[in-house]
């Protein structure tokens, strides 16, 4: 069976003694919730056969339901199961299309995908998968409430498809959320940049550095952004901090470049 390691994919299961007490609420083992809280429970311990095995007793019991299957493709995505969790997710969405919890994981599945430019099943063209995760990943967001799971993923896919106002849209969600990400602000600076919002760019790195001054790739990027906008002063202190940062980088030569341009 082909695995993946999918990454970015913020599915998270009931904490066991939630699911402990919730599978002691009185539901009979003739009810699709019992096998459904039981699953929950099983997962939470480790054993995951026969979380597997409760969850399709579930589906058995309630063949209608969306929400099942949905939670059957989570279930399977958490183990790095992606064709397994592409299936079930896709009978999901038969039953209800917009399902949120089957639209995430199914979005979530083919954005990790599409780097691998590889058919997970037969027949697939791997060119649509950021396609597929992007439409998906729309239909995850839903009205209420960030998911900064979706969000981030998503602004990952608009910004590699050049779509570089959404891809800011969402990534300010995350950077907002989570600023001391610094990936979240530099993959966020990125797309600044790329739709010529050098301000905002320069902006976002400085924030990035105040909330982590030892991440050391967010100081060359931001010596860029000064440099494109003839910041030179700027763009010397920020050579100074990076050279203090990290003493082996080649940067004696830009750095002196910066002072002579500032006038010092």
């Amino acid at each position: 069976m082909h695995r993946l390691v999918l990454f970015l994919l913020v599915l998270t299961a009931m904490p066991a003694h939630a699911a402990a007490q919730s599978a002691a609420a009185p539901k009979t083992e003739g009810d699709a919730g019992y096998y459904f809280l039981l699953a929950r429970h099983l997962e939470n311990t480790g054993k995951m056969d026969e979380a597997i095995a409760a969850l399709r007793t579930a589906i058995t019991l309630e063949a209608g339901s969306a929400e099942l299957r949905a939670e059957l493709a989570g279930m399977y995505a958490r183990q790095n199961n992606a064709v397994d969790a592409l299936n079930a997710a896709d009978e999901a969405l038969k039953i209800d299309p917009a399902n949120r919890e089957a639209n995430r994981t199914l979005g979530s599945i083919y954005a990790a995908l599409s780097e691998q430019k590889r058919p997970i099943r037969p027949g697939d063209d791997p060119s649509t998968y950021v396609t597929r995760a992007i439409a998906a990943l729309e239909r995850a967001q839903g009205p209420a409430g960030a998911d900064l799971g979706v969000d981030f993923t998503l602004g990952r896919l608009y910004a590699r498809t050049g779509q570089h106002e959404k891809a800011i849209a969402s990534l300010q969600k995350v950077f907002e959320a989570q600023p001391e990400y610094s990936e979240g602000g530099m993959l966020l600076a990125a797309s600044q940049e790329d739709a010529g919002r050098l301000d905002e760019a320069t902006k976002t790195i400085e924030g990035t550095i105040q909330n982590n001054p030892t991440f050391f790739r967010a100081y060359p990027k931001l010596i860029d952004l000064y440099e494109q906008q003839r910041r030179w002063k700027e763009a010397a202190g920020a050579y100074a901090l990076a050279r203090k940062m990290n003493p082996k980088a080649d940067l004696a030569g830009g750095h002196a470049a910066a002072l002579l341009n500032s006038g010092e």
